[in-house]
C-alpha cells in the first residue's frame, strides 16, 4: 500500500478515511455483489468515475489492476463452463457477471490503497475508538514492507553469489530444500534486527503502547457525508432495482 499510494490533490483524496474504508472497501463492494444485470455495469461506471475524480494516472491504476483481473477472469470462465448448469451461453454470462462483481471489489481495493496514505490509518483507528496500538502496528508494518524487500533482494544476491541455486528444476529437486532454507535463516534474522532496533527507536521517542493518547481532532465533512449518502443510496438501488439485459 505504501508503495502504490499517490499523493496528489483530489477530491477522493481528501475525504476522511473512514469514509474511504466504509465506502471503497464495503458499501460498493456490497452494492457489486447484490446488484444484478445493467446495474452491475452502472456500478462500474461509478468506480470509474471515482478513479477519475481521483487523478490517479490511468496508466498506472491499469498496469496494478489489469494484471488481477485478467487471472479472474480466465479463471471464473473455466470454472462456470465446468460448474454451471444450463446451456453455454447461460455458464458464459454467469461467468461474465462474476468478473464484473469481482472486477468492480478488485477496483474499488486498488482505489483505496492509492489515495489512502498509510500515515492515515493509526488515526482512522483512533476515531473508530480502536487501541492506538494497532494502528501504529499496522503503519509501521506498511513503512517497513519496502525496506523489508530491499533486505531480501540483498540477501538473495548475496547467496547467489555464495553458489545457492534458487531456481526450481528437477535436477535440483533434493536440494532445493537446502538452499530455500539458507535463504529463509537469514531472511528470519534480517527481518528481527529490523524489529528490535525499530521498537528500541520507538521506546527510546517515549511511545508507550498502554498509554492513553489524545485523539486528533477532526471529523466527517460535508464531502464525507455526502459520499456515504450517495454509497448507500447505490446500495438501495442495488437492493431493490433489477435490470436485467435482453
Amino acid at each position: 500500500m505504501n508503495s502504490i499510494s499517490t499523493s496528489v490533490l483530489s477530491p477522493i483524496h481528501s475525504l476522511e478515511v473512514r469514509t474511504k474504508f466504509f465506502g471503497l472497501l464495503f458499501l460498493i463492494p456490497l452494492c457489486a455483489f447484490i446488484s444484478s444485470g445493467y446495474v452491475s455495469i452502472f456500478i462500474l461506471l461509478i468506480v470509474c468515475l471515482l478513479i477519475y475524480l481521483s487523478k490517479i494516472p490511468i496508466r498506472k491504476f491499469l498496469a496494478l489492476v489489469i494484471p488481477y483481473t485478467v487471472i479472474l477472469a480466465i479463471s471464473l470462465i473455466f470454472l462456470s463452463l465446468a460448474f454451471s448448469d444450463g446451456s453455454v451461453q447461460n455458464r458464459l454470462y454467469i461467468a461474465m457477471d462474476l468478473i464484473l462483481k469481482f472486477s468492480v471489489v478488485i477496483i474499488a481495493g486498488v482505489l483505496f490503497s492509492e489515495v489512502t496514505n498509510p500515515n492515515e490509518l493509526p488515526i482512522g483507528f483512533l476515531r473508530f475508538g480502536l487501541p492506538h496500538k494497532l494502528g501504529i502496528s499496522l503503519m509501521v508494518a506498511l513503512r517497513m514492507l519496502p525496506i523489508i524487500q530491499d533486505k531480501i533482494s540483498i540477501i538473495i544476491d548475496a547467496q547467489r553469489a555464495r553458489g545457492v541455486n534458487l531456481i526450481w528444476s528437477i535436477s535440483e529437486i533434493f536440494t532445493l530444500p537446502r538452499n530455500i532454507m539458507a535463504l529463509f535463516i537469514p531472511v528470519i534474522y534480517s527481518t528481527l534486527e529490523v524489529s528490535v532496533n525499530l521498537a528500541d527507536t520507538m521506546l527510546t521517542r517515549g511511545y508507550d503502547p498502554n498509554r492513553k493518547i489524545t485523539i486528533p481532532p477532526g471529523g466527517l465533512g460535508l464531502m464525507d457525508i455526502l459520499f456515504l449518502i450517495f454509497c448507500i443510496a447505490l446500495l438501495v438501488v442495488s437492493f431493490f432495482i433489477e435490470i436485467p439485459p435482453r
